[in-house]
């Protein structure tokens, strides 16, 4: 298809990315002690405390280029809202409790409207979450950036006890997958939507197509579900035994990541109901299913794995948090990897 935009098109080349990873993990390894646990390729960096009693979870990310949407919509609050939320999202899939906070903002020349509504909307996230902002960097570097762009970038520490950390390994064939709905679009696939945006000759102050109540700035700056306060007394209670937040690479690069050796995941692409903006985005791009699950959460933000007995008691508890949540799969016996059906 001569009009087909892929992520890739866009510039965001995910495979490279890994082949990236694989050329720096034996360098990585090589600084771990007997305190590190995990691997390469986890959600969080996990280090053992002196205590030997509570593991130090921690994760570093970016939101990417939902802030050219955000600036043009002039929201730049709920980029940094957005990191903080997709921040936590990273070290929960562990168990982790969030407790500090560090933000990066960097520009080729500053706009302080634009930084005090980004860092004021990851200031907003922390409140919520009683996380402390501890500190941060400002970055001012003519000529390195874009003029009118910024980046914003952030680090967060967690703690979990050790007899409650979950990594994955306590999987087992026959356990269920429970997806809990996003808000949207989350923190991913945006650099594909503002190609696809240009691509059709639609601004943030257009109506938008799959909701014409709505401007596209308004319909896609939905904000990054944060699902903390639904998932956390489930980890409390062992009921969880891997969860995956679904951010870059979609549903089958992120489940992946917590699956033992010989378990294998079969998720039901029928079995949860996208929202309206996937279905353009996949039309308009003229993606396949498979691209689009690559891509996109495809209203997916986390999947977490559960004994099957157990899934009526974790439903009706992430119903009573006001979370929209589906069972979506299993795990099986075979190669360990994801299959959509």
């Amino acid at each position: 298809m001569a009009d087909r935009i892929t992520y890739k098109d866009a510039g965001v080349n995910i495979d490279a990315g890994k082949e990236a990873v694989g050329l720096i993990k034996d360098a990585v390894r090589s600084t771990h002690g007997s305190r590190v646990l995990g691997g390469i390729g986890g959600f969080g960096g996990m280090y053992l405390r002196p205590d030997d009693q509570n593991v130090l979870i921690q994760s570093i990310d970016r939101v990417g280029a939902i802030i050219k949407v955000a600036i043009d919509a002039n929201n730049c609050g709920v980029a940094g809202e957005a990191l903080v939320n997709h921040s936590v999202n990273g070290i929960l899939v562990h168990g982790a409790r969030p407790l500090t906070f560090l933000d990066y903002f960097a520009a080729g020349v500053l706009n302080k409207q634009q930084m005090a509504q980004a860092v004021i909307g990851a200031t907003n996230a922390c409140r919520a979450l009683n996380v402390s902002m501890t500190g941060g960097e400002t970055a001012e570097m003519p000529g390195f950036y874009m003029p009118g762009i910024f980046d914003l970038a952030g680090c967060i520490t967690g703690i979990v006890d050790k007899s409650k950390l979950v990594t994955g390994k306590a999987i087992l064939v026959s356990d269920v997958l429970v997806g809990l709905a996003s808000n949207g679009l989350h923190t991913n696939g945006w650099s594909l939507v503002r190609k696809v945006l240009e691509k059709v000759g639609l601004t943030v102050d257009d109506p938008a197509p799959w909701n014409p109540e709505s401007t596209v700035g308004k319909a896609l700056l939905t904000g990054h579900r944060c699902y903390f306060d639904a998932l956390y007394p489930l980890f409390n209670l062992h009921l969880i035994r891997g969860a995956a937040h679904i951010t870059g690479g979609g549903i089958p690069d992120n489940l992946v990541r917590v699956l033992p050796k010989w378990h294998r995941a079969i998720v039901d692409y029928s079995s949860w109901e996208r929202d309206a903006v996937f279905d353009w985005i996949q039309q308009a791009s003229g993606n396949s299913r498979a691209e689009m699950l690559k891509t996109f959460n495809m209203k997916v933000g986390m999947i977490i794995v559960v004994r099957r007995e157990d899934v009526s008691d974790v439903l009706q508890h992430l119903n009573s948090f006001g979370e929209r949540a589906w069972v979506i799969g299993k795990i099986v016996q075979g190669h360990k990897g994801v299959k959509v059906v």
